[in-house]
């Protein structure tokens, strides 16, 4: 993890670009951006915020110290968004200075779509000061997608993004499918971002695909074929949050759902 004291920090307007090995090749789009970002929106993610929701961002140098960038954090886990705030509000709560103080009251971890941080990103690509976003992957999912790439022969230094798990049949390395909806099922190409539902699925399809596996892809890999291919399975693809996130979300919309108390109006 990289120092908290050693570098600068300020809050700075969401911008442009993914930082972490997010690399996109032409801007020629197959897919609509719009089909793109909905695809992206399945899934939430989570950055340090003030409470007006802007991010908190880190200022690094270049190696030869003649240029700053700022870099914004996302977390795929909301739980380790919010240990990272107890860990820095610990270390930068011993700086006495009013301004940090007041700064550090205010953090919170804010809930938005994948699909807007790569909105920004196409919104403001190729400009100069671009505000770079580092992605924190899932320790435990990263941990899990090395064990399978390595065993199944893969390099592991090969990913170098968040980590997608999907579910392929054998010799003929199709994609498995499921179907889902009540009246007009329709049939979906699951990509999770948790290795645990990737092997819930596995376990399902075994006895009638039993060379099944589970091969590990980055969602840099997911955007660069959205953005260069067309294939009409392509909109078969449905990304599948976490169990946490799914958890995170149900609670949004149960809140979001509940009725709110309007007081009374006195009485003149």
């Amino acid at each position: 993890m990289k120092s908290l004291v050693r570098v600068g920090i300020n809050f700075g307007l969401i911008a442009s670009t993914l930082g972490i090995a997010l690399s996109y090749g032409r801007t020629v789009f197959a897919l609509p951006p719009q089909e793109i970002k909905g695809k992206l929106d399945a899934v939430p993610v989570y950055l340090i915020t003030n409470d007006q929701g802007t991010p908190l961002s880190r200022i690094i140098s270049s190696q030869d110290g003649k240029q700053e960038r700022a870099i914004t954090d996302v977390y795929m886990s909301r739980q380790e968004a919010l240990n990272f705030v107890q860990k820095f509000k610990q270390i930068r709560g011993k700086d006495k200075d009013p301004k940090n103080q007041e700064m550090l009251k205010k953090l919170q971890v804010t809930t938005v779509p994948l699909g807007l941080i790569y909105q920004k990103q196409q919104q403001q690509q190729n400009q100069p000061s671009q505000l770079l976003f580092s992605f924190n992957p899932v320790s435990q999912e990263m941990t899990g997608a090395a064990q399978l790439m390595k065993a199944s022969g893969q390099r592991v230094e090969q990913l170098k993004s968040v980590p997608i798990f999907t579910v392929i049949s054998g010799k003929d390395k199709s994609y498995i499918t499921i179907q889902v909806g009540g009246g007009k099922p329709q049939t979906i190409i699951p990509l999770f971002f948790s290795k645990e539902d990737a092997q819930n699925l596995l376990t399902k399809v075994k006895g009638k695909f039993p060379q099944a596996y589970i091969q590990v892809v980055g969602v840099d890999w997911l955007i660069n074929i959205l953005t260069q291919k067309n294939d009409d399975w392509l909109k078969q693809l449905v990304l599948i949050p976490s169990p946490e996130s799914r958890q995170h979300l149900n609670s949004l919309r149960s809140n979001s759902a509940q009725p709110k108390t309007i007081p009374p109006k006195p009485r003149s």
